[in-house]
């Protein structure tokens, strides 16, 4: 029988790793070979979590619909994107284990040691991606009352997405609207993130910092907008944003992985 509890898990990682369970959450599963290279990835389940032998058990990770080959001894790295937040550990597969759910049925899963901690898994978080196939983008915008309090009838208009990071976003602007608008003016955002697991509607204050205009006025104009984070912080984001950036990421280098094989 392994032995688990090598670590001890912190308060804070234990409860969320508790509430994970509670809600068998959809997390990314990532193979790693010993020079922390990823090999194999896919989808599975937090099912449950024990206290007492820090252990997680977690479904059989699977793509497209098939069973990715992982099993004792091996290191992965998981990622949980849950309410705005990007959680990662690594860790290591301690054995393959026959399950009996509340229905009878007996079940192949895995289980891994919990961490002592969780990492925060936003990759770099003003690193820029484009909206892909199964996380899409949609930005809706109006000029904003130079009066912060003062309320404006103007309609949003819709601007396709170019590129987002959890510092701002680009969108291409419709000549005949970009004409009057100049550099350091204030809109009003209305973004609208969609993942497969998960959908976030923003609404914040940004800042036109760049305008591309149309080189022959019938090409959309490129805005490259700020997003007003009221933080002091200089490298404030957000998060929301971030979570969505970060699924991108994941998703992007394991299509690259899947052409490279």
């Amino acid at each position: 029988m392994p032995l688990f509890g090598r670590k001890t898990v912190s308060a804070k990682c234990a409860a969320l790793l508790t509430a994970f369970a509670d809600e068998n959450i959809v997390v990314e599963l990532e193979q790693l070979d010993p020079d922390g290279r990823v090999g194999a990835s896919g989808k599975t389940r937090i099912r449950s979590f024990d206290r007492v032998t820090s252990g997680v058990t977690i479904d059989l990770p699977s793509k497209g619909g098939r069973t990715i080959a992982v099993g004792p001894g091996d290191l992965v790295r998981v990622f949980i994107i849950r309410a705005g937040q990007v959680h990662k550990f690594e860790s290591v597969i301690i054995e393959r284990e026959q399950v009996k759910t509340v229905t009878g049925q007996v079940v192949p899963m895995l289980r891994l040691e919990a961490p002592e901690n969780l990492e925060n898994g936003n990759r770099r978080r003003h690193f820029r991606v484009s909206p892909i196939g199964n996380a899409q983008a949609s930005c809706s915008w109006r000029l904003a009352s130079r009066d912060r309090d003062a309320r404006t009838s103007r309609p949003f208009e819709k601007s396709a997405v170019q590129d987002i990071s959890g510092r701002g976003i680009a969108i291409l602007v419709d000549p005949k609207l970009a004409e009057d608008i100049e550099e350091g003016r204030q809109l009003e955002l209305q973004l609208k993130l969609q993942t497969p697991h998960n959908t976030e509607t923003i609404s914040t204050r940004a800042i036109v910092r760049r305008t591309v205009p149309s080189p022959d006025g019938i090409k959309n104009a490129l805005f490259g907008i700020e997003f007003a984070v009221e933080s002091r912080d200089p490298d404030a984001c957000l998060e929301q944003v971030v979570s969505y950036v970060t699924f991108c990421q994941i998703e992007i280098a394991r299509n690259q992985r899947e052409r490279e094989q």
